[in-house]
């Protein structure tokens, strides 16, 4: 799973703690969508097909079955959502161009290293600076057409090895885009995704339990958006108050913000909402990335009216 901090969390602690009516965020649990889980398991005859587990905390799996001539088959795949990750992601600009960096941290308790971070952008002119291609690192676009999970926007994946980030490590990502800042989504997987064993296909009613990219976890972070206008642009069209329950439920704001953002959400008090955003960032009370969404909040209070 993943959870999202913000690069002032400590910042933000100090201030809770020096003021005792400033509630600090804390961003919730990435929730994968609902109903999709890796293989369940169950007690079935050894000659049976089924899925065994090797190791739950490492989502290590074996399909097993009885082969075309009686030989005992085995292939081992992992479910590559058995990542814990902090991504915090600053946005900066340089001559004209916005630049996005982004700490992926791998912590402790992650049973697999990160293998991928896969980040939405809805631009055309989008650029991964760090970490650089290579020989051994083909930075490209996920292909929406196959995989209905990215086929909103042009999605990015930007791999790694298991060395480079194990469970305790991290990594910086930097993308540069002549667009602004909006909210999109982020995934990571861990793995490999590649299957090991065999060398004989496996039965159909075991390759539908191989789990694909539905479980990668995935998170609200912001990215670069050229036109928040655009029909296909999934937060276009949604009213104040959809956009900050997403907000929310990504725990960007303490539960006291949320309501206090609310109450002008429904008084469409968009520039008391922006001056809102601005002091509740500097008490730790709501995420900074929560400035970059600000176009966001203005469009959807000036088409509620």
């Amino acid at each position: 799973m993943i959870v999202i901090r913000a690069a002032m969390l400590m910042f933000a602690m100090q201030v809770a703690a020096a003021n005792a009516s400033a509630v600090s965020f804390e961003r919730a649990t990435l929730k994968r969508a609902s109903g999709v889980a890796c293989p369940s398991t169950r007690a079935v005859e050894d000659s049976e097909p089924h899925v065994a587990v090797l190791d739950e905390h490492r989502g290590k799996y074996a399909m097993r079955w009885v082969g075309e001539y009686g030989a005992r088959k085995e292939i081992v795949f992992y479910c590559p959502d058995r990542v814990d990750v902090i991504v915090t992601a600053v946005v900066s600009r340089r001559a004209g161009k916005f630049r996005y960096e982004y700490n992926i941290v791998s912590r402790d308790s992650s049973g697999q290293p990160v293998r991928g971070i896969v980040l939405q952008t809805f631009a055309s002119s989008v650029r991964v600076l760090e970490p650089k291609p290579a020989e051994d690192r083909y930075i490209g676009e996920m292909n929406g057409a196959v995989m209905p999970e990215f086929a909103s926007g042009t999605w990015y994946r930007i791999p790694f090895s298991a060395a480079e980030l194990p469970p305790g490590g991290s990594r910086r990502i930097v993308v540069e885009s002549e667009a602004p800042p909006g909210l999109v989504g982020l995934r990571a997987h861990g793995g490999p995704l590649e299957m090991q064993g065999a060398g004989e296909e496996s039965p159909p009613q075991l390759d539908a339990q191989v789990p694909k990219a539905r479980v990668w976890p995935r998170v609200l972070t912001i990215g670069p958006v050229v036109d928040t206008r655009d029909p296909d642009y999934p937060f276009n069209g949604l009213t104040l108050t959809e956009i900050l329950s997403d907000i929310h439920e990504a725990g960007w704001l303490s539960k006291e913000t949320f309501d206090r953002y609310l109450g002008l959400a429904k008084k469409s008090a968009g520039n008391e909402l922006a001056a809102s955003v601005e002091r509740d960032v500097a008490a730790g009370r709501a995420a900074p990335e929560l400035r970059h969404v600000l176009r966001l909040f203005e469009q959807a209070t000036t088409e509620s009216r």
